[in-house]
Formats: C-alpha cells, sequence, structure tokens
C-alpha cells in the first residue's frame, strides 16, 4: 500500500487534511512494513505563492508528526513510520519551504541552532530499506535527522542543485548495506548550494557496502567515488559525464577495482581513444 501526500501546485494538502490522510491510509488496517510513503512537493502557483513556501514547511512538519505517532494508541502501538520500507520525497528547487532562508551563503551558527532545532526525525523508520530523494540536497541534509543510513539498500539523491564528491561519498560509506545507489548531479563544492554539507570524509576511510548497481551523473571526476567501492558479482554501472573535458580524462584509476565482467554504460562525448581504453578495461560496456 502507498501513503501519498501532495503539496504545493494548483491542489496542496494544507495541514488540516494532513492527518486525516495518514488516518485514512490507516483506516485500511495495513499489515506488515512492506508499505511506500510518497512526498511531493510542487512549486506554489497563483496568489498563494509567497505564502506557500511557509504553509509546506507547517506541513511537512505536521505529516511527520502524525507519523512518527503510534497507529492507534492502545490498539496498535507501533508508530506509523515503522510500516514503510520505502520512501519517496521530492521537493521543489526553491528554497521557500526551508526553516531558514537559503541566500548562498555559508550558515551562521546562530542559523543552524535554529536548523538543527527544527529538525524532522527519521530515527523511528527502523524498517526503511530504501530512500529516494529528488530536489534540493541542500533542503534534505538540512530538514531531517536521524535517517537510518546503515539500514538502506538502496539510495537514490538527484538533485539538479548538485552535490559534492565529499557528500557523495560520505552517504555511501553511511550505508553498509547498500546495493543500489543513484547520485547527480555531482559538482565541484564551489557549483553546489552550499558547499559540502557534510565534514570532509578521510581518505582512509573503510567502505563496507557492496553494489550490484550504481548511476551517477556528474560534471567532475569521480574516479574516487567509483575506486572506494566495493562490488557485488557483475556489477551494474552507469555514468553521465556532462562535461566534455572530463570525458576525455584517463579513466584507469576510476575503473582499476572494477570487476572486469562490469555491465556498464557511459553517457556523454568520449573521444575514440578514450573508447579504445575503457573498452580494454571494462569489455562488457556500451557508449551512449
Amino acid at each position: 500500500m502507498e501513503l501519498s501526500a501532495n503539496f504545493g501546485g494548483s491542489y496542496p494538502l494544507g495541514g488540516n487534511t494532513v492527518k486525516q490522510t495518514v488516518q485514512n491510509f490507516i483506516n485500511q488496517n495495513p499489515v506488515g512494513n512492506n508499505h511506500t510513503l510518497t512526498v511531493n512537493w510542487s512549486p506554489p502557483s497563483g496568489e498563494e505563492e509567497d505564502l506557500q513556501g511557509w504553509r509546506t514547511s507547517t506541513t511537512m512538519d505536521t505529516l511527520f508528526a502524525r507519523l512518527s505517532q503510534a497507529i492507534d494508541a492502545g490498539t496498535r502501538d507501533e508508530l506509523v513510520l515503522t510500516l514503510f520500507n520505502r520512501i519517496s520525497i521530492t521537493v521543489s528547487n526553491l528554497f521557500g519551504e526551508m526553516n531558514v532562508s537559503f541566500n548562498g551563503k555559508r550558515r551562521t551558527p546562530g542559523e543552524m541552532a535554529v536548523i538543527n532545532s527544527n529538525k524532522i526525525n527519521l530515527g523511528s523508520a527502523v524498517n526503511l530499506s530504501e530512500l529516494v530523494l529528488e530536489g534540493s540536497h541542500l533542503y534534505f541534509s538540512e530538514r531531517f535527522s536521524n535517517v537510518p543510513y546503515d539500514r538502506l539498500t538502496r539510495l537514490s539523491v538527484s538533485s539538479s542543485a548538485r552535490i559534492s564528491v565529499n557528500d557523495t561519498l560520505v552517504l555511501l560509506h553511511s550505508c553498509p548495506l547498500l546495493r543500489d545507489a543513484t547520485f547527480g548531479i555531482v559538482d565541484t563544492e564551489a557549483k553546489c548550494e552550499l558547499y559540502s554539507q557534510f565534514d570532509p570524509l578521510l581518505a582512509s576511510a573503510n567502505f563496507t557496502c557492496s553494489l550490484k548497481q550504481l548511476t551517477i551523473t556528474s560534471h567532475v571526476d569521480v574516479s574516487r567515488i567509483v575506486g572506494s567501492l566495493k562490488w557485488r558479482s557483475r556489477p551494474i554501472i552507469t555514468l553521465e559525464i556532462l562535461n566534455n573535458a572530463m570525458a576525455g580524462q584517463d579513466w584507469r584509476l576510476c575503473f582499476a577495482k572494477v570487476p572486469m565482467n562490469t555491465q556498464l554504460t557511459m553517457k556523454g562525448n568520449f573521444p575514440d581513444a578514450t573508447i579504445e581504453s575503457i573498452e580494454r578495461m571494462v569489455p562488457d560496456v556500451f557508449f551512449w
């Protein structure tokens, strides 16, 4: 079963009805913990645009506050969030819904205090194995806390507003059970919304996840990411390189630890010599 909550757009789900939306889901008597929570935040429209950010932030808080309560106090004491093994959250790349307005400058200690005191706690999502995040990476990192990364087998972080190499590595390092990972668009810290969101990962960090599938869209060299990982038998790797100069780089470091039988897809404008070099390292490669 799926619980779907849509904010913004022409027909927003307001705080007055979000609790009923959750109750309607509960009334269907969901059994087990293999259900899906889908949250979509659409850009505001019409006369409500100036107020939409505040309303959406409040509605998001209301939604997760109810999800963090018992299914039915006295009858089913487990928390609603425990019902979901998959959560998908999509937000716009606008910043009106953030607890502290984004102005492109590094956060001050005072701003971080406000941000940390208003985070949504996902610690009770104890059965979560798949997490799909689409939109602003800055929003996700500042809005949610206690994400159970250590339980995830699938993680997808797609941000048209960019995510740094360091943050990509930190997320991979935080997910020891991960089997399927998607990241994009990876770029330099200077091109990201607010540089890196996480402290730098040590070069000696040990990655314990063993990936079966990895998809990355990037403007920059992803050798450190790909070269840091362990792999399951015959992994599937898809790399989309958006920078033509980067496409023509020496890829030996990137693929040094990748099994030769990997199913590899390379998307981008690759020179003929680069194509030939990659084909020698990973014979089962397809170029777009």
